[in-house]
């Protein structure tokens, strides 16, 4: 990380289709190494082309079902999860 990325305020937003359709890394990678700093993960899935912001299960991302157990932040809690219930085809 940064050394400004280590300051005791920092926090981070995951975005769940962001790690599918831009890293070649897997989800629970991204899990793992970043867990203590996110607060809030944006959840949802696609095909690993475009963010299609379908709902979790919709798509091919790996290891999204680890996404329930998961401890984030120093807190051992992510304080805002949100998720996709559809997609929006119409913007591509």
């Amino acid at each position: 990380m940064p050394p400004a990325c280590r300051q005791k305020n920092f926090s981070l937003c995951l975005d769940t289709g962001h790690t599918n359709h831009a890293s070649k890394k897997p989800l629970t990678e991204w899990l793992d190494i970043l867990a203590p700093w996110i607060t809030h993960l944006h959840l949802h899935d696609n095909h690993g082309v475009i963010d299609e912001h379908l709902a979790i299960g919709a798509g091919n991302i790996p290891g999204k079902e680890s996404i329930k157990n998961r401890r984030t932040s120093e807190t051992g809690k992510c304080d805002n999860r949100k998720s996709e219930r559809g997609g929006f085809p119409e913007i591509r």
